[in-house]
């Protein structure tokens, strides 16, 4: 049983979890994406956050990714994203405290941009491509949602 069923999820789901953090989201190339992009993610984000909250939902993001958006994700990767982007909430035993779960902010809402790429991509082509450029797929159909265009990294020549 350890073997076969818990040792292959726990590695592909809990290892991965952080690994994606440490060796893809907050490396450099992904970084200049998300930063070059900050106005253009804020703007996306506070249009589908309701009552200037300062957090969106899962509905809220079913409604962006699923509904409004050309991307091709289905709910199961919108819910897996959303999932894996949260962070541990401190004394999660409080009932208060618990309902960060169902809350997404801004911070997480970048990672959750980076895992659905995850999803989005995977068994495709390009799947090999380095997040820095899935990002760039994605965010040139997504910040559109909000009236903005996607800024690439800039590479000086000399």
């Amino acid at each position: 049983f350890t073997n076969n069923v818990l040792k292959p999820h726990h590695k592909n789901l809990l290892f991965r979890w952080q690994q994606f953090r440490d060796e893809d989201l907050w490396r450099e190339p992904a970084q200049k994406i998300i930063t070059n992009n900050e106005i253009g993610l804020k703007a996306l984000f506070k249009k589908y956050t309701m009552r200037d909250q300062g957090f969106l939902t899962l509905n809220d993001c079913m409604t962006m990714i699923c509904t409004d958006s050309v991307l091709s994700a289905n709910p199961k990767m919108v819910r897996t994203a959303f999932a894996m982007s949260k962070q541990t909430v401190a004394n999660e035993q409080d009932e208060n405290m618990a309902k960060r779960y169902n809350e997404l902010p801004f911070v997480e809402f970048c990672e959750f941009i980076g895992r659905l790429i995850e999803s989005l991509f995977k068994e495709s082509e390009l799947e090999e491509l380095p997040l820095d450029e899935k990002l760039e797929y994605i965010l040139e159909d997504l910040l559109p949602l909000a009236g903005n265009t996607f800024v690439p990294n800039r590479t000086m020549v000399q």
